[in-house]
């Protein structure tokens, strides 16, 4: 279930105007984008608690809204002009090279059977033959995601991997760890770093399920995944759009801290204080090995990837050798030059504004239905709690 935690997220940095600040706002349950208005500066976590509570009183075609610091709602907009919704570029199928195996689907054969977290669902999918096969689907409805699609791989990987992502019976891990999971994370950071030539760049707890059935662990949500190499960006969450260099040391980081953090319960320690830092576990973690063989198998697998490092073979981000399964996928195809007013600082007062050519990856969803061109709609209502026993179309 999509938690109400998760129902709402930020689209860009609040604006600050004359004592008000504008939040533009994601609404993740309903697919929709507002703005929310407030006097004064508020912490998203204040705001976000105001909108939990009042969801039930935003209506569907709700563009803005003033909120009192109290989160009273004051005022409500649904005028076209405060309207921030955008209508993103979408290649065309048959202008897109996919790799071998890839194949497509209508959205319109997706059935919604849950809503899992920001831009995922669980779905039914009616043209696979296996119309009660629950398979996950992932979307993006804003541009930030499309952009860097060209260097970031996304779950396109996980996707040509495997026919479908398997929705049961597999569970997140909660304060138990077992050391065979971790030498299975271990080489699956291996495997696509130095084979795939690939970086996951967010291997935490939440991005883990075990299947208690085979006793193994995944990873899932490639959402920031890159090549070596590539300058990348986050993709939803409270880190998207935060951009950093894939290197190979940026999992090795990771997996070291989501361990230590998941054991320890310490959020502090910084990588390099790791093997200095007295380790202590948790009273409520659940470990199958005393904590020492985990310190010692994990310090092992980090220092054997410094080696590597140091030798020259991580692979092409350090020039080193090229990895044995580097993926290599057509590009996606760019959005056509279009003309666009920008304002260039560097021009004198009064001249500022001028007109370019750029790829425009999202552009506004008034301006395109005033222009009478198609609009892809991703709005649906409110998620109902519980869920409804019967499937809506997604």
């Amino acid at each position: 279930m999509l938690g109400p935690e998760k129902y709402y997220g930020v689209k860009d940095s609040p604006c600050y105007v004359s004592g008000w600040t504008y939040w533009p706002v994601v609404d993740w349950d309903q697919r929709r984008i507002f703005t929310v208005r407030m006097e004064g500066e508020q912490e998203w976590n204040e705001v976000l608690g105001h909108l939990i509570s009042n969801r039930h009183s935003l209506g569907p075609d709700v563009n803005r809204i003033q909120l009192s610091p109290e989160g009273v709602v004051q005022k409500v907009s649904n005028e076209p002009h405060d309207d921030d919704n955008v209508c993103v570029f979408r290649p065309l199928i048959d202008a897109t090279r996919f790799p071998n195996g890839v194949t497509t689907v209508s959205r319109a054969a997706l059935h919604e059977v849950a809503r899992l977290d920001a831009g995922v669902d669980l779905v039914t999918c009616h043209s696979t033959g296996t119309p009660d096969e629950k398979v996950v689907f992932k979307y993006y409805f804003t541009g930030e995601y499309l952009r860097s699609l060209s260097t970031s791989w996304r779950d396109t990987l996980s996707a040509s991997q495997r026919d479908t992502y398997p929705a049961e019976p597999w569970q997140r891990i909660h304060l138990a760890f077992k050391l065979k999971w971790l030498h299975q994370l271990l080489e699956v950071a291996d495997y696509l770093n130095f084979h795939l030539g690939l970086v996951h760049s967010d291997m935490t707890l939440n991005n883990m399920v075990v299947n208690p059935a085979s006793d193994t662990l995944m990873l899932l949500d490639f959402d920031a995944a890159c090549r070596i190499g590539a300058r990348a960006g986050a993709g939803a969450g409270a880190g998207a759009g935060i951009r950093f260099d894939a290197s190979p040391e940026r999992d090795m980081t990771s997996v070291a801290r989501t361990i230590y953090e998941l054991i320890t319960g310490d959020t502090d320690a910084t990588f390099v204080e790791l093997g200095q830092t007295d380790w202590r576990q948790r009273s409520d973690v659940r470990l199958d090995q005393p904590m020492v063989e985990f310190q010692r198998v994990l310090f092992a697998w980090c220092e054997r990837r410094r080696r590597q490092d140091a030798r020259g073979e991580q692979g092409i981000a350090g020039g080193g050798r090229r990895p044995a399964g580097l993926l290599s996928w057509p590009p996606l195809p760019d959005p056509p030059l279009t003309p666009i007013l920008v304002n260039d600082l560097r021009r004198p007062r009064g001249d500022a504004w001028c007109q370019e050519t750029q790829k425009v990856y999202e552009r506004s969803r008034p301006a395109m239905v005033k222009q009478e061109k198609p609009v892809l709609s991703w709005q649906r209502p409110p998620q109902q709690w519980p869920e409804p026993s019967s499937p809506s179309t997604s």
